[in-house]
């Protein structure tokens, strides 16, 4: 089991550079909600190509997880702004932004450095994410929605719901990560992190089924 695990930890990046090699591909055939996911998917590839390079030279990747969390949570936002902007005030997700990237800038420099596993500003970008999501799935389940959307619908709900179970999923590893790292053994931490990498691999394999599904230009 813990050979398994290791496995799954080692090679979940897969489906993010699978996923981005499409979005590459088809890019620039894709609508504009498709776009700005694809944003994010490809930003998330290069950090993850980065810090595996860094943790085979057995350097610490930290600070990229800092960067990730801020301008990962950014491209977010500014996917759902284009999904959400006929049903949410364009002011709502802007001061949400806003808000969150004071916050985990001064998070980073003052209280979880960027040498450290910064919890706080990961649990606080799951939560958002998962209000966020719950209220897009409200949106997409209007019958109006429905038909000006009709070719678009299925693709929303599915990338929608990768995000949304990845960021419910992983709370509990992004709330607890510095309480298990400093006070549980490795094996355990293993495990919660094979949770955490299947939990990843279910997001990326749902943005991919998203992209797949998306109406092409």
């Amino acid at each position: 089991m813990e050979h398994v695990a290791g496995i799954i930890i080692e090679y979940a990046f897969l489906p993010v550079l699978i996923t981005a090699t499409y979005t590459l591909a088809i890019f620039r055939r894709l609508v504009n909600e498709m776009k700005h996911i694809g944003y994010f998917i490809l930003f998330s590839a290069v950090i993850e190509i980065v810090s595996k390079i860094l943790w085979y030279q057995k350097e610490n990747n930290l600070p990229l997880l800092h960067l990730y969390v801020l301008i990962g949570f950014l491209l977010l936002i500014w996917f759902y702004h284009h999904v959400l902007k006929e049903y949410l005030q364009r002011n709502v997700l802007l001061s949400i932004a806003c808000c969150f990237s004071i916050f985990t800038v001064i998070n980073s420099i003052a209280f979880e450095t960027i040498y450290t596993f910064n919890s706080t500003a990961l649990s606080i970008q799951a939560i958002l994410l998962i209000i966020i999501s719950i209220f897009t799935f409200i949106v997409l389940m209007n019958d109006i929605v429905k038909e000006n959307r009709s070719g678009l619908h299925k693709s929303l709900n599915w990338i929608n719901s990768g995000i949304f179970v990845y960021y419910l999923s992983s709370l509990m590893v992004f709330y607890f990560g510095n309480v298990f790292i400093q006070y549980y053994s490795p094996l355990t931490n293993q495990y919660l992190w094979c949770m955490h990498s299947l939990f990843l691999m279910v997001m990326y394999s749902c943005f991919f089924i998203g992209l797949w599904k998306s109406p092409k230009a």
